[in-house]
């Protein structure tokens, strides 16, 4: 009985010291510099509302890292889907001289065609049904028609989707210029190996009325997920990069030995991506790819922390106006156990309620807030929430009417917000648009 006794004496005083151990400490501050700045031009631009803000200056700084490394313009093709305005878009084309956009959604195409017009060349990111690519050459007047069938690469994946183009092209009496999608290890479709790309080859060589052959695409979007046990993640992924360009050759001189003509002439051979654009520095004389498509790495959103980004600075955020700040955390049915949750956790002391949210759990600024776990709803289950809350220590220097910062997961989260204030050195010098629908 007396052994019970001392193990439950033990047992007691591990779980009191774990208690203490294992309590939180106390974390919180107020806006740094940057944000304090962006803080009070939101105060007088934003209209008391959450917006969506871009910083020209970062966003300036990570375009040079790009230009470092793709210094060619013609090399260079902006993806669309990852920065959806036509202001941004124009803004990004002028600084780096790009001729080429990547378009993944069939009603962006007659607007961007409507404003670049036949200036730039446009690679679908991904395969359309024919009926999405009629519907956007149906979207444009008349007159414009050809000029955007001739600047318009139709991205093909398999020999079905090409025999549909082709009938297309023969029903209407049409040009298709006719882009194949090859598998270099990302394994969601394309050609999947040489035999199969030149079957795809011989039906264009065999119509060349209606179809011409504009070049490759290979994804490289696994790259940064290769799995990486030993010995370091970089040496993982530049083996992975190594296997992509070995198989991209492969496609490039079997399809050429077969059908020579074809490469006899200037092709989009794409690859890349925004996370692995930096690989290909210096690698011109060893991989036929010749068109880098780079999109969030412009922003820099929080999905893309990578090593291979490491140089570039976040430059875009959303910001939303606390709406009420209450002392103590207050959650429904909770009441009884409130003072031992905030013993237990000082971080729990005061409660942010938000304009807004159903964003990024990544609250950029000021530091100590959080989303709060026992009230949050999972991941898109509310995409306009009346009013989130967020908690915080004592030590969060926040007001009623001051500014919280999310840094977003992804830049197509530009699609949230009608307007993109575009702040340099802390004043809004132009208000852009997004595109008014995503599909």
């Amino acid at each position: 009985m007396r052994r019970v006794r001392v193990w439950i004496g033990l047992g007691v005083g591990l779980f009191v010291v774990g208690l203490f151990v294992l309590k939180p400490s106390k974390w919180g501050g107020k806006h740094d510099a940057f944000f304090a700045g962006m803080n009070r031009v939101l105060k007088g631009q934003a209209e008391g509302q959450p917006a969506l803000v871009v910083d020209l200056g970062r966003l300036d700084h990570n375009t040079e890292a790009i230009r470092r490394v793709v210094s060619d313009p013609y090399r260079l093709r902006i993806v669309v889907k990852s920065l959806p305005s036509l202001e941004l878009l124009s803004y990004l084309c002028k600084k780096t001289e790009a001729k080429g956009l990547m378009v993944f959604h069939a009603r962006f195409l007659p607007r961007l065609f409507g404003h670049f017009g036949g200036q730039m060349d446009y690679l679908l990111g991904k395969p359309w049904s024919v009926e999405a690519a009629q519907f956007a050459v149906r979207s444009v007047g008349a007159a414009q028609k050809q000029p955007l069938l001739g600047a318009v690469q139709w991205l093909v994946d398999s020999r079905q989707r090409l025999e549909r183009y082709l009938a297309w092209a023969k029903a209407d009496g049409l040009v298709l210029r006719i882009n194949l999608e090859i598998d270099v290890g990302l394994r969601r479709g394309g050609f999947a190996d040489a035999k199969a790309l030149k079957e795809a080859l011989s039906v264009i060589a065999s119509h060349p009325k209606y179809l011409v052959f504009s070049g490759l695409m290979g994804y490289d979007g696994h790259v940064p997920h290769t799995p990486f046990p030993v010995p370091s993640q970089r040496s993982a992924v530049q083996r992975a990069f190594q296997e992509v360009l070995r198989r991209y050759e492969a496609f490039v001189k079997e399809a050429k030995s077969a059908y020579p003509s074809m490469f006899a002439k200037p092709l989009t051979l794409n690859g890349g991506g925004s996370k692995t654009y930096t690989l290909y520095q210096g690698m011109e004389k060893r991989t036929s790819i010749r068109d880098l498509s780079i999109g969030s790495a412009f922003l820099q959103p929080a999905h893309f922390d990578f090593y291979t980004l490491e140089s570039h600075r976040p430059a875009v955020w959303i910001a939303a106006p606390v709406l009420k700040k209450l002392e103590g955390n207050h959650v429904a049915f909770l009441e009884s156990f409130e003072g031992l949750l905030r013993w237990w956790n000082p971080n729990r002391g005061r409660s942010f309620y938000i304009y807004g949210g159903g964003w990024s759990r990544e609250i950029a600024s000021p530091s100590g807030l959080v989303v709060e776990p026992l009230t949050a709803g999972a991941p898109n289950a509310n995409l306009l929430p009346n009013q989130s809350l967020l908690i915080g220590s004592d030590a969060v220097e926040i007001e009623q009417g001051d500014f919280v910062f999310f840094r977003p997961m992804e830049g197509d989260a530009l699609l949230t917000f009608e307007t993109i204030y575009a702040v340099r050195g802390g004043q809004v010098v132009a208000r852009w648009k997004s595109f008014p629908v995503r599909f």
